[in-house]
């Protein structure tokens, strides 16, 4: 049985004022797992608002080569020069197949909640 192709989604917040840098490692780490076996895609979603959190969604061809991926010296290095521009850790979804496009959005809060400015 074919593996299914994975997708992980990643969300980080650039550091103020370092949203270009932030942009540019992000990219020329694209760049450099293409090389990777098994890496499919990436793209990156800017934050809707100034500070808001970036989205990544990496495409691999098996949960394998994700596998490869993270554990690689390259990846680390990335990591590393990342956390120069970045808030905190990332934090990671990882998606199966046509799970990506066609998983629940979660649940919407109560129409009352925004009425009332509950919450």
């Amino acid at each position: 049985m074919p593996q299914k192709t994975v997708f992980r989604v990643v969300r980080r917040r650039a550091k103020s004022g370092c949203a270009p840098a932030y942009e540019a490692l992000v990219r020329a780490m694209f760049e450099q797992a293409r090389g990777f076996s098994g890496y499919l895609s990436a793209e990156l979603i800017p934050p809707e608002a100034e500070g808001g959190e970036y989205q990544i969604l990496q495409r691999f061809a098996t949960e394998a080569d994700l596998a490869r991926w993270q554990a690689s010296d390259e990846r680390a290095g990335w990591m590393e020069k990342l956390s120069h521009v970045a808030e905190g850790d990332p934090e990671y979804r990882l998606l199966h197949g046509l799970e990506a496009w066609f998983s629940p959005a979660p649940p919407s809060p109560p129409p009352w909640h925004h009425r009332f400015g509950g919450g």
